[in-house]
């Protein structure tokens, strides 16, 4: 057997080959007290976000060495940490990504000491919800399509903000700085669509954002494409669940994959005529 032994302010410890020979074995652990910093996530009116995502990187930025989550009072810790600076940077969808402190990127994040049996406190961090892009997902008929998954990506192609359209195939994702983004409309029933009408970032028109400010119109018409379907028997006329289906076109280059549901049947759509 093996175990894994963890808690927060403290080193986990591992033990992969633990023989038990009797009914009853004790093992002891001793935990390693490890560096740590804290600090609370809220935004401009002092109101708590919950669920944020903190990321503890190198001195310089680069790499991640630790992590954890605000909760519901916007508190966090991250533990797990040797004696040496770090940088800290928070995310949550809606709400502009910042490092620590108040700063846009690595390069002009504030680094911190922590130190190996001790908190660094007051790590703290105040979000602005930024600028958003917003428009309507339709299909070539005008019809809305609910459900649609939108991203947008900056121009390094980093995801900055997701969402989905509503019953009425409207949008808006927000949380973005000022800057030029992409955008892309994505469901499984419809090909995938970059603004405006690319096919590929490559041929995506760039979308210019302001902070504090809405860009609208940032539209989508979307194909179905069409589909195949079926279901996958044993000899007992009985489905299989799970089974892969594979669709390869006329040269018998594969151009889509599925899988069978639990009575064995399977759609496969977006694919072109």
């Amino acid at each position: 057997y093996s175990i894994n032994v963890g808690a927060n302010y403290y080193f986990s410890y591992s033990d992969y080959n633990i023989v038990i020979s009797g009914a009853v074995l004790t093992k002891n652990v001793a935990l390693q007290r490890s560096g740590s910093f804290s600090g609370t996530v809220k935004d401009a009116d002092v109101k708590a976000i919950s669920n944020v995502y903190v990321a503890a990187l190198d001195s310089n930025g680069q790499w991640q060495v630790g992590s954890g989550y605000a909760d519901f009072q916007g508190k966090y810790t991250v533990s797990g940490l040797n004696t040496a600076t770090y940088k800290a940077a928070v995310a949550a969808n809606g709400y502009v990504t910042q490092w620590y402190d108040k700063a846009s990127s690595a390069q002009n994040a504030t680094g911190f000491q922590v130190t190996q049996g001790f908190d660094t406190p007051n790590i703290d961090f105040v979000l602005s919800r930024g600028g958003s892009i917003s428009g309507k997902v339709v299909d070539r008929s005008g019809n809305p399509i609910a459900g649609v998954s939108v991203t947008v990506f900056d121009t390094s192609f980093y995801g900055r903000s997701y969402t989905t359209t509503n019953d009425s195939g409207i949008y808006t994702a927000s949380g973005l700085a000022t800057g030029k983004y992409l955008v892309q409309a994505y469901s499984y029933l419809y090909f995938e669509q970059w603004y405006d009408g690319g096919t590929t970032p490559d041929n995506a028109t760039r979308v210019n954002v302001v902070i504090d400010q809405n860009t609208p119109n940032i539209n989508f018409t979307l194909s179905a494409g069409g589909s195949i379907s079926g279901t996958v028997k044993n000899k007992s006329n009985a489905g299989i669940p799970y089974a892969s289906v594979t669709v390869v076109d006329s040269a018998f280059y594969p151009v889509a994959y599925g899988n069978t549901n639990d009575t064995g049947y399977y759609l496969i759509t977006r694919l072109k005529p």
